[in-house]
């Protein structure tokens, strides 16, 4: 699901979004 969210147009960008992507979903899945 996260995945079709990035655009893979800038696979650079991609990689940094994943990162802050995984952290927010971490914070949301124990707040």
């Amino acid at each position: 699901m996260a995945m079709k969210r990035v655009p893979i147009r800038k696979p650079k960008r991609a990689k940094g979004q994943k990162q802050t992507l995984a952290e927010r979903l971490r914070k949301a899945a124990s707040p």
